[in-house]
Parts: structure tokens; C-alpha cells; sequence
């Protein structure tokens, strides 16, 4: 056949059949089944869509320098902003926006970086907001070349703004020791709080996870967005003891990769097995904490193991797997908040807070040096991290993209952690520590923190100005001691001496104010007189059968606030509870609840409030919470007064007779006749004076009150009941505020002890003095009788000074009591 004959266009090809027609079908007709409510729902999602391309933060700051852009077109170049944006605009906004923005770091321009990231979150947005936006080659060398000259010029800095240190594990180690020995040593408002700081940065250490992949953000929106315990998989891997235990971690929020469960990561992490990693063990500390906040169902340590060996795959099952494992935290650091998630900057607080007292010279600390360490850590192993997804394995699998050969492996088998821990890395071009820790002082005053306010021409009434001026006088302190102690010239009142230091330098020590000494009161159960009395929490017993002083009312100094920082003693102190086998360091530091809220050391009119704190320290593997005990800081020569209350022993220090040995020896060879009845240290100059303070202070005999108006027939069955009667029912004192001119308090003294020591708060230490501050005018002294009920002395006592001898020596009358008699 002639090819010309042939026409293609008459031949008729049969096509063949889609294999995949029917491909789509179901979806199709559903949704023609609602094309109605579609068309309707799909216009709406176009008209209303924003831009949101990363996290809530990031969508944040993408939006922050877009609405800083438009504003600057609308107000200062004054062009239509639904116009697509120009080239020279975005030149002459960043001219601009360099001069207007507040650096928040050191530095007095903006950094470098900064304008570099805001600029890429600007031109994204701008991008899905204008559809013909584009940049020439030209203009984008323009912009460029903007960058570059107010760098020149100086508007903007690449020197860092944050000092970036390496905190690994030799200095993690020296972080938990601090939290744990100061406040064994110093006391702590709440162990709960001090065990969370201690977990909270040695868990982020062997994680070597970044803050935020574990604690919450603000804009987090995604479930359970923080490191729960449902995420920690603890069992027993080849024994029963607590050394078998192991913990593979699930990190679900990585950054970049936050509700995204294919990015996972699983971290192993095994029990440090020496008891000198006690401090650094993730999982003793973990299990401390969950005992401590009944997220196990056993009460002790033993008990959690005897049962978790029994289990058939032994392992743990939480009681509360969707509670944070990193805990916020209650009003200044009162208490442990267990169902709230710590934010992301509170382990960075925590570590500014331990870093001092861990001996740290370091300007500041920060939660993501931690992260920063454990890659110089792992970067220093000198045995090979197995687990890895190398080229070997690739091809044994012949992948060509590494991360499919990464997901085929999985995440590392190692405890990479253990690995550091044995190394124990040290960089000695790393952060500078100094054996002299950092001693903590008690929070400022409301009246102190007024004065600086004044100082600086702050709004005293201002509570966040308050806040700063407060947060700069401390960090001023703990500058003065890092720079002190950089030039080996630390002054002895800041840091903690040997006692051999502390004898040389006392004619030193006696010259400035001192603090007192604080004294841990026993642990265990068999210290029953320390221990709050469950009765308490029903509302059966008052706070006044828990404090071991005279004392009736807390002063006004500790009534103002909590405080949590306070003085630490001049001595050097060793915690050989840190070093105990890991057994018995879980079953100590799960137990120990000893406190110096100052709240809780009160009564009266603080009753109730300190009712519902001990509720709060209470329960699971806690001991009943015990109050911290203060000890005068002449102790070291033999004074004996010891307070709950930290403002009593301030005011006793003030007038402590024994502040030196050879006051104390002189005071033995004067007072020839001490009591010798158990617990009593005081003593007398002459044999008739014990005995009246026998009779009167422990051979007490019931009496009643003689005094007009008083039932005789109603008896007093202790001494300080008695007393106690005549100073609310006889005193001429009559309940006040402070009338010391500019003294914030509000507080109601319903003593004039109470009032008095008060006083002592403004400097005021002579008894003529405090009596012009006092309620009415005290009336002069006058010849008179003893008004002691049941006193058989008929002397009349022309002078104050015999009437006070007298009422010392027949009966036992404090200093204190003496004033409020004779008030």
C-alpha cells in the first residue's frame, strides 16, 4: 500500500481502559453530598486565613515585625498599606526601626542577628500577604548593604548578648550540691521546692534537651506540651535493686518538631550506681520527688522496690501519668504546684539561684548552657557513642538519604549520660567556680525596698518598680561577692569560714552585724517537741505549744511576707547526707520536711493561714513538717537561746550578753549556782535565787489570780498560762499599730513585747527610746508593791531597778516579761 493512501486521522484507535477511573470515587461523592455546606466552610477558611507557618511564638514574631512594617508605611512614609510593599520601603524601615527598638540585653544598639531574623520573619509574611511582592537582585544588594552600614556605623552590634557558658556534668554536679547542701545547712522554706530546683536542671542535663522541649511555653497549644511521666518508662533491668533501675525517656516537644510523634526522641538514662553521683542521678532524684508527691502508690523507698520486683514486667505504673515530672511553683517559692507545668523560664531561675551558692562566678547561668555542656561532654568521650546511623549501615541497607537509615535505626541505646557522668569531663577554660560559697541574706524589707525606691526616684507605690529595685540590690550583692572573690578578697560576713577562720577574725566579726547561726532540729519522728502536731490541721491546737521561745506574737518584720532567703552560717558545713548508699539517700531526702517558713513558726491571727501551709508541706513519703530552729550566733561561746522565729533572735542577738568566750567563762564563774534540772541552762549567783527559780519556773503550783475582777477559784495549771493571763487581763497596754513615723506595717500589736521588738525593726534598740513610740504615755514609776498574784513579799520598791531585780529573781521574770509589767 502507497503511504500517501494512508490518512492517520481516519484510522480510529480504541483507547484503553483507565485502570484507575474509579480512583477517587467515594471522596467524590461525598463531596457533592455536602457541596452546599463545603463551598460555604472553604470560602470562609479562604477569606479569614492568616498567616501561621511555625510555632504560636514564631507566628508571634512574624507578625510583630510585619505590624511594625505596616505601621511605619502608614505612619511615617504615609502610602496605602494593601499596596505591595517596595524595596527602598523596607531600606528605610530598618534605618528606622534600629533607632526606635530598646535592646533588652547589655548592649545599647540592637544586635546584628536580631535585624537579620526579624527581617526573614518580615519578608515571610509580607510574601503570603501581598501576592506580587517580589525583590530585584537589586534591591535585595541594597538591602544588604543597609545591613551592613548601620553595622558600621554602629547603630547595630554582633557582640554577644548573653554570656554562653558549658555547663556539663562536672558543673551539674556542683549545682545540685549547692541547692541540696545549703539548704541542709541554711534551712529551706520547703524541701519540695529544693529537691523540684535540684531535678529540674539534672534531668536537663542528661536529657540534653532544651528547656523548652520539657517545661511549657505561653503559646504552647498542643497536648500535654511538657515532659510528663506517662513519657518515663522506669523498670528493673537485670535485678531488684535500686541500681537496676532504668529509664528510656520520650522527649515529645522538640523544638521544630512539637506535635509531630514520627520526630520523637527516646533518651536511656540508667541509675548512677556510686554514692557520690547521688547529687547528679536523674533517677534517684525522680523517684524522691515522686514519692514525695504520691505519684507512686507506696510511701517509702522499700516498699516501691519490694513491690516493683514482684511485678511481672517490673515495671513502674504511675499514679498520676499525666502530671508534669517538672513542677511550677506557688507564691515565691512557698510550695510545689504538682498538676501545674513548670513555665520555661523557671529553670533558668533556678540556675541563677543555685549558681551562687555552687560557688559560681559566672555573671549569669542560663537553662540552655546545660545543653551547650552536654555537647562538650559527648564531644570529649573518649569511648565511641554506639547506636549511630553511619554510611555502613546505609549501605547495608542501601539507603541514599541518611534520614531514612536514622528512623530504620532508632534513637541511641547508650546511657550517653552515664558515659559523661564516668568521664567527668573538666574544661579548664569553662566557668570559674571558688570553693567560698555564696551566703544567701533574707529578702529585703518593705521598709528597705521603699529606701532604695527613693534612692533611685522610683514610685515607691509602683509594685513592679518595687520588684526591680528589690531583684537589682540582690543581684548587686551577689556581683560585689563574684568580683570579691575573683580578687581573693572575699569579706568574711559573705562567706562561710572554718572555725579556726571564724576565732581569728572575732574582734572583726564583733564590729559588724552578724547573723545568727541557724541549727537543723532533728529529722526523725522521735523529735516530737519540733514536730507540728497533726491536731494542728484540724484547728486543735494552736502554734504557740510548737515554739520552743516564750514567745507570744510573731514581730511585724516576719509577719510581712514568707522569707526564703536566709543567713547562712560562718561555718563551714559538710552534708554527709549526700553520700550515703542511694537507698538510703532516696529514703532520706523523701522524708526530710523541715521548714523556716516564717508563717509557719507563728500563731495568732496567723493561725489559720499556718494551718493550711502545714496541710500543704503535708502527706505521701513526707515526715510531719518540723520547724527550722535559729540559733544565737554566739552559740560558738556558749549562748543557748534558740527561736523558730528569725526576727527573735535578731532582737536577742541585740542585747546577747555572751559575745565572747571570756563573757561566757566570766558569766560560769559569776554565777556559781547553776540548775541542774534537764534542759535548763541557766545558772545563779547565789543559792536563794535558784531556788525561787525552781519554786517558780519548774516546781510550778497551780494558782489562781487574786487580782479584783478575777475568779481566785480559777486555777493556772502552768506558769506560762499564768502569765500569759496577767499580760492580756492586767496590762495597762492597749493594742496598737506602729506609731513609728513612716513604718509600713498594718499589723496590730496586741502586746507591748511584741510591740516592742517590733521596734527594734527601725533601729531603735534603747528601752527610753522605744517607750516615746509606745501607745499613751507611759506614766512614771512610783513606789509600789509586787502585783505578782500570790506574792509574799511585803516590800514596798521605791526605785524600777529594785522592782526588777525583784521580779527576776522571786520569779523568774524574763527581760521581756519585766517590760510588759511594767509598762
Amino acid at each position: 500500500m502507497d503511504d500517501d493512501d494512508i490518512n492517520s486521522s481516519d484510522i480510529e484507535v480504541e483507547l484503553p481502559v483507565d485502570p484507575f477511573a474509579s480512583a477517587g470515587t467515594r471522596s467524590i461523592q461525598e463531596m457533592l453530598e455536602f457541596s452546599v455546606v463545603d463551598r460555604l466552610e472553604s470560602k470562609k477558611r479562604s477569606k479569614q486565613l492568616r498567616f501561621s507557618h511555625g510555632s504560636k511564638k514564631t507566628q508571634y514574631i512574624n507578625h510583630l515585625w510585619y505590624n511594625r512594617f505596616q505601621g511605619f508605611r502608614s505612619g511615617v512614609l504615609r502610602v496605602d498599606i494593601d499596596t505591595s510593599p517596595k524595596g527602598e520601603q523596607l531600606e528605610r524601615f530598618l534605618t528606622s526601626i534600629v533607632a526606635r527598638v530598646v535592646p533588652r540585653g547589655a548592649h545599647a544598639v540592637p544586635s546584628y542577628k536580631w535585624l537579620q531574623h526579624g527581617l526573614g520573619h518580615l519578608v515571610n509574611a509580607i510574601v503570603f500577604y501581598h501576592k506580587d511582592f517580589t525583590l530585584s537582585k537589586h534591591e535585595r544588594s541594597r538591602i544588604e548593604t543597609t545591613i551592613q552600614e548601620l553595622f558600621h556605623e554602629g547603630k547595630i552590634t554582633r557582640d554577644p548578648s548573653i554570656e554562653r557558658n558549658h555547663i556539663g556534668v562536672y558543673l551539674v554536679r556542683k549545682l545540685s550540691t549547692g541547692i541540696l547542701r545549703d539548704a541542709l545547712a541554711n534551712g529551706t522554706l520547703n524541701w519540695d521546692v529544693t529537691l523540684a530546683k535540684a531535678l529540674s536542671i539534672v534531668l536537663t542535663a542528661g536529657l540534653a534537651s532544651r528547656t523548652g522541649d520539657i517545661t511549657v511555653a505561653p503559646m504552647d497549644v498542643q497536648e500535654l506540651p511538657y515532659l510528663c511521666y506517662k513519657d518515663i518508662t522506669l523498670k528493673l533491668v537485670g535485678g531488684d535493686g535500686l541500681t537496676s533501675l532504668v529509664a528510656e525517656v520520650l522527649i515529645r516537644n522538640e523544638k521544630g518538631d512539637k506535635g509531630n510523634g514520627r520526630k520523637n526522641r527516646k533518651v536511656k538514662l540508667e541509675t548512677l550506681k556510686s554514692p557520690s553521683n547521688n547529687v547528679i542521678c536523674p533517677i534517684k532524684l525522680l523517684l524522691v520527688v515522686a514519692l514525695r508527691h504520691g505519684n507512686v502508690q507506696e510511701t517509702n523507698v522499700d516498699e516501691f522496690l519490694r513491690v516493683l520486683s514482684t511485678r511481672r514486667d517490673k515495671t513502674v505504673q504511675w499514679v498520676h501519668p499525666k502530671r508534669p515530672v517538672l513542677c511550677a511553683f506557688g507564691n515565691v517559692g512557698s510550695s510545689v504546684q504538682a498538676d501545674k507545668p513548670a513555665g520555661n523560664h523557671q529553670l533558668s531561675n533556678n540556675m541563677a539561684q543555685a549558681a551562687p551558692v555552687a560557688g559560681f562566678l559566672a555573671k549569669r547561668v542560663r537553662s540552655h548552657d546545660l545543653r551547650r555542656g552536654a555537647a562538650r561532654d559527648a564531644a570529649n568521650l573518649n569511648s565511641k557513642i554506639k547506636g549511630f546511623a553511619t554510611e555502613a549501615v546505609a549501605a547495608t541497607l542501601g539507603h541514599s538519604d541518611p534520614s531514612i537509615t536514622k528512623a530504620y535505626v532508632g534513637d541511641i541505646r547508650d546511657s550517653v549520660y552515664t558515659m559523661r557522668v564516668e568521664e567527668d569531663f573538666k574544661d579548664p577554660f569553662g566557668v570559674e567556680t571558688t570553693d567560698k560559697h555564696f551566703v544567701k541574706r533574707r529578702k529585703l524589707s518593705k521598709a528597705a525596698i521603699t529606701d532604695l525606691c527613693e534612692e533611685d526616684g522610683v514610685d515607691a507605690k509602683d509594685a513592679k518598680a518595687r520588684k526591680r529595685v528589690g531583684r537589682n540590690a540582690l543581684n548587686k550583692t551577689v556581683q560585689d561577692w563574684s568580683e570579691a572573690a575573683r580578687e581573693e578578697d572575699v569579706p568574711s560576713v559573705l562567706l562561710e569560714q572554718s572555725s579556726s577562720e571564724v576565732n581569728a577574725n572575732m574582734s572583726k566579726l564583733a564590729t559588724i552585724n552578724r547573723v545568727p547561726v541557724k541549727q537543723q532540729g532533728p529529722v526523725q519522728q522521735d523529735s516530737t517537741t519540733l514536730f507540728i502536731d497533726p491536731r494542728l490541721l484540724t484547728g486543735d491546737i494552736g502554734f504557740e505549744d510548737l515554739v520552743e521561745d516564750d514567745t507570744e506574737e510573731p514581730t511585724a518584720a516576719v509577719e510581712e511576707a514568707y522569707f526564703d532567703e536566709v543567713v547562712s552560717q560562718t561555718t563551714q558545713t559538710s552534708s554527709p547526707e549526700l553520700l550515703i548508699d542511694g537507698v538510703d539517700f532516696v529514703r532520706y531526702f523523701s522524708k526530710i520536711n523541715m521548714s523556716n517558713n516564717q508563717v509557719l513558726a507563728q500563731f495568732g491571727h496567723h493561725e489559720a493561714k499556718a494551718a493550711l501551709i502545714a496541710s500543704n508541706y503535708a502527706g505521701y513519703s513526707k515526715d510531719p513538717v518540723a520547724l527550722w530552729i535559729f540559733s544565737c550566733e554566739n552559740a560558738m561561746f556558749g549562748c543557748q537561746y534558740k527561736n523558730s522565729l528569725y526576727a527573735q533572735v535578731l532582737e536577742h542577738q541585740r542585747t546577747c550578753k555572751f559575745t565572747s568566750a571570756e563573757a561566757y567563762n566570766e558569766s560560769i564563774k559569776v554565777k556559781a549556782f547553776p540548775c541542774d534540772r534537764e534542759g535548763c541552762g541557766k545558772s545563779f549567783d547565789s543559792k536563794g535565787r535558784l531556788t525561787n527559780h525552781i519554786n517558780e519556773v519548774h516546781d510550778w503550783k497551780k494558782r489562781g489570780c487574786d487580782k479584783d475582777g478575777c475568779d481566785p477559784k480559777v486555777l493556772f495549771e502552768t506558769r506560762k498560762e499564768f502569765l500569759k493571763h496577767g499580760q492580756t487581763a492586767h496590762s495597762p497596754y492597749t493594742p496598737s499599730r506602729c506609731l513609728f513615723p513612716g513604718c509600713p506595717s498594718t499589723i496590730e500589736f496586741k502586746s507591748s513585747k511584741t510591740y516592742r521588738s517590733h521596734l527594734s525593726t527601725h533601729g531603735i534598740t534603747d528601752r527610753k527610746e522605744k517607750d516615746k513610740y509606745m501607745p499613751g504615755k507611759k506614766a512614771a514609776f512610783v513606789p509600789q508593791l509586787c502585783r505578782v498574784p500570790k506574792c509574799t513579799s511585803t516590800m514596798t520598791f521605791a526605785q524600777p531597778n529594785r522592782l526588777r531585780t525583784h521580779l527576776a529573781d522571786k520569779h523568774g521574770f524574763t527581760e521581756d516579761e519585766i517590760e510588759d509589767y511594767l509598762f
